[in-house]
């Protein structure tokens, strides 16, 4: 039995959902080993503030810096990658109003 290959639209999709998927899980990774050990058992007297506002560094770190690069990454994928596919021919004269008054 011959099977059709598959739709180019169905190929770009799933890669895209794996990339977002992929980055997901490295934000998530990145924030839970950097909260971990950056601010759990860790003597007080050795927490730094690197912006100067009271933020210790392991929030900093293990927060703010992934939640910026996702911002980021965010941005690029829909605005530079993501590709918006038609999935039909749009006919117009399938949109237009009906003339009900005829």
């Amino acid at each position: 039995m011959n099977q059709l290959p598959p739709n180019p639209t169905l190929l770009r999709s799933r890669r895209e959902a794996v990339i977002i998927m992929a980055a997901y899980v490295v934000a998530m990774t990145w924030t839970g080993v950097v909260c971990y050990f950056w601010g759990y058992n860790r003597d007080p007297a050795t927490i730094t503030f690197p912006l100067g506002l009271g933020i210790p560094d392991w929030v900093f770190w293990g927060i703010i810096v992934p939640w910026l690069a996702s911002n980021l990454f965010t941005a690029w994928f829909t605005l530079g990658y993501m590709v918006d596919e038609q999935l039909a021919a749009e006919d117009e004269d399938e949109f237009a109003p009906e003339d009900r008054h005829g």
